[in-house]
């Protein structure tokens, strides 16, 4: 017995700190196993998104906007989603007058007929208000649970209204799609304003409609703006306020003094409008509501957050600084070699 036993020698430090080592490793080894099938089921994952099977539109269709889409509609991937809005932050054409927060998802409405097999045509909306519709093409890879890629992505309706100290604005798109995929947008904004919450009949407000077209290129899938043509000799103009950097303390003031624009440029077929945001590209209207030219204001911001912008076709633009509209219609008039002076009774008098 004692020749067995002599065989069996006690444990010593140096034996238990390798068995710990050990024990640590294979924690380790087991920790990075569990960590590699987690990253590979969440890639499998976001590889192999569950296949959309959207209601299939007919062509030529109208959109627009109505109440609030069916909360039932499949909502699209987390990364198609995000995708969106690279397109719609830098979308061409006139924009927003009034501008609406975009939503944090978007629901699958319906798909219209596609002119490649390449990517599919799909119409979005944002999930709950019914602000946004958006036409978007995907790229269709051969297998329906591969990931999606967005190609381009358009606003396509927009309904949004905002209540001010007032005056009430409003704002809506709609577009028709043809079959040969041609895509016309025309955008509404109306304002109904009035001096004080005491007048009861709202005074005369601003309507103004533009358009802006766009076709599908066939070969890539991306909505390409075509570039309207400007031809009408116009004078405009703007009375604007960069209301991101300056608040307007006096609305009743503003409204007076806009009102006066107006009542003495219309006459004299020159067209005023009001100005609040979107700088970079204004879209000039007349007063029948169309488009007869786009200028880029950006440059004056730089510099100034309000005043008034005189503009005519063919002419750079010219700054007067912001002024009572009995004092800066002289001026302005002037530059056309018309004169200004409110009668007695305090109407407008402009003479040559």
């Amino acid at each position: 017995m004692s020749g067995f036993f002599g065989y069996l020698q006690p444990e010593t430090n140096a034996d238990t700190m390798k068995r710990t080592h050990l024990r640590k490793i294979a924690a380790v080894l087991g920790c990075g196993v569990l960590c590699g099938c987690l990253l590979t089921a969440c890639f499998l994952k976001k590889k192999k998104e569950a296949p959309l099977s959207p209601e299939q539109l007919s062509l030529p269709a109208t959109i627009c906007c109505g109440t609030a889409a069916d909360d039932s509609l499949p909502l699209l991937p987390e990364g198609l989603q995000n995708q969106i809005y690279r397109f719609l932050k830098h979308m061409p054409g006139s924009g927003c007058t009034l501008r609406a927060d975009f939503p944090e998802s978007w629901q699958l409405e319906g798909a219209f007929p596609s002119p490649s097999s390449d990517y599919d045509l799909w119409l979005v909306s944002d999930k709950g208000e019914g602000i946004y519709k958006v036409l978007l093409t995907v790229s269709a890879p051969e297998d329906p649970a591969a990931e999606r890629e967005a190609l381009s992505a358009l606003v396509v309706a927009y309904s949004y209204a905002v209540e001010k100290p007032g005056q009430i604005e409003s704002e809506e798109w709609q577009s028709e799609l043809d079959d040969t995929w041609g895509l016309c947008i025309r955008k509404k904004y109306e304002c109904l304003r009035s001096l004080s919450d005491s007048v009861e009949t709202a005074l005369a407000g601003k309507e103004t409609e533009t358009k802006d077209c766009f076709r599908l290129q066939v070969e890539s899938g991306r909505f390409v703006y075509v570039e309207p043509e400007y031809n009408e000799a116009y004078r405009a103009v703007i009375q604007f306020a960069d209301t991101t950097r300056i608040s307007l303390a006096s609305d009743t003031a503003w409204l007076a003094n806009a009102m006066a624009m107006q009542e003495a440029l219309e006459p004299e077929n020159i067209y005023f409008m009001e100005l609040f945001q979107g700088f970079e590209h204004v879209m000039v209207t007349n007063y029948l509501g169309e488009l007869v030219d786009e200028v880029d204001l950006s440059d004056f911001l730089k510099n100034y957050s309000r005043g008034y912008l005189v503009l005519e076709k063919g002419k750079k633009p010219r700054y007067l600084r912001y002024c009572p509209a009995t004092e800066a219609l002289g001026k302005i008039l002037g530059l056309w070699g018309l004169e200004y002076r409110p009668n007695e009774d305090g109407e407008d008098v402009v003479s040559f």
